[in-house]
């Protein structure tokens, strides 16, 4: 899978796909705020208040904290 652009705007994470920006499915429930998105070491992490998500391809994510 090539490498994924992430973007967010107001409190929601987008990724980019194609030639358009859509919301990132965390699977869950409710929406998933993000206010501070950071990667390193093969890892992204999407950060909001007391959530934390954690995900390694951009595409499955996983609650760490929320």
């Amino acid at each position: 899978m090539p490498p994924s652009t992430f973007s967010f705007v107001g409190h929601s994470l987008l990724r980019l796909e194609g030639h358009e920006l859509g919301p990132v499915d965390f699977g869950a429930d409710a929406e998933v705020p993000c206010v501070h998105v950071t990667a390193g070491a093969g890892t992204l992490l999407s950060m909001a208040g007391q959530e934390v998500w954690t995900s390694r391809d951009g595409v499955a994510w996983t609650a760490l904290v929320g």
